[in-house]
């Protein structure tokens, strides 16, 4: 079988984002548990659309024949017309932006989209008597993109006042700075944040006694037994559970192992039409998406005293 020239490729300075050690222990319990089947090429895209062009050109020369990875959305945007070039297979686990997998046939999204996760916000939403709608966002790509679809999926008014909902959509660090600050101001109205925010590390920078955060974005707790059983044999390994898109990146791996086995004339082709067996579900791709992956509400609350911090799924 052939031994795949795999890029990996994401922001992988730990300092830069709370997700990088997440993605680096996903590819350590996947290798270890299939005897490190690939010939591994990394290379640290800053989850910027600048350093992403360049990195894929690098993956390119270094010969690479599939992809996984970008994980922003403003990166993948910018590499994968240099992938697409070079018939590239690329999986994407977990750039969101809607239009990603609508230009290239050779891009395989294994993580719902922004659409889908605006339009169970707003759903979520809909519960409450929030007469006004106070959307923000971090000026990335994926935060402008997610505002538009929750402000269109919102159709009813929107302003700042003292009955209107606070919706951030940005990045981890972002989404815990905006609620921080906000705070500190003194507003006291609900705040809603998104995927990014979606992790436990967000306990950890919740305000004393805030029970007022939602949080809605990709859920692993709400998957099946295989799915637990693979989350416990992390858990035992690293010593925490695994992050948001443990299990969309686990898949594509596995994918790639299949991928191994067939002539690659037929890689692109079986991608678009084939089903694929993973240990989390068979997945198939219809213009690029899977559909893989569950969105849920998290309301996480902090108590005191810090000891007592504790969290609730919806």
């Amino acid at each position: 079988m052939l031994k795949l020239r795999l890029g990996l490729t994401a922001s992988l300075d730990e300092r830069r984002t709370v997700h990088t050690i997440g993605f680096l222990d996903t590819i350590k319990h996947f290798n270890e548990a299939h005897g490190f089947p690939f010939h591994i090429i990394w290379v640290d895209d800053k989850a910027a659309a600048e350093s992403a062009s360049s990195a894929a050109h690098l993956l390119v020369r270094q010969k690479a024949d599939v992809v996984v990875g970008h994980f922003a959305s403003a990166a993948a945007a910018a590499a994968l017309p240099v992938y697409a070039g070079h018939g590239l297979p690329v999986f994407l686990p977990a750039a969101t932006h809607c239009h990603l997998t609508q230009t290239c046939s050779n891009v395989f999204r294994l993580c719902k989209t922004d659409s889908d996760l605006a339009r169970r916000l707003v759903g979520y939403m809909q519960v409450h008597a929030y007469r006004q709608l106070d959307l923000r966002h971090d000026g990335s790509l994926h935060g402008h993109a997610l505002s538009d679809l929750i402000l269109e999926e919102w159709g009813g008014e929107v302003g700042s006042g003292r009955d209107s909902v606070v919706v951030f959509c940005g990045s981890f660090e972002k989404s815990s700075e905006f609620l921080q600050t906000l705070r500190a101001l003194g507003d006291a109205r609900d705040i809603w944040l998104t995927d990014d925010a979606f992790c436990p590390q967000l306990l950890d920078h919740l305000p004393p006694g805030e029970c007022r955060v939602y949080v809605v974005g990709y859920d692993t707790s709400v998957m099946n037994a295989i799915c637990h059983a693979f989350e416990k044999s992390y858990q035992l390994r690293f010593g925490y559970k695994p992050g948001t898109y443990y299990y969309s990146t686990y898949a594509a791996l596995e994918i790639c192992l299949q991928l191994a086995r067939l002539p690659r004339a037929q890689w692109l082709s079986r991608l678009s039409s084939g089903i694929w067996k993973t240990h989390f579900a068979e997945l198939g791709f219809r213009y690029g998406e899977s559909g893989f992956g569950e969105i849920s509400l998290w309301q996480p609350v902090c108590s005191r005293p810090p000891q007592m911090i504790g969290s609730a799924v919806a």
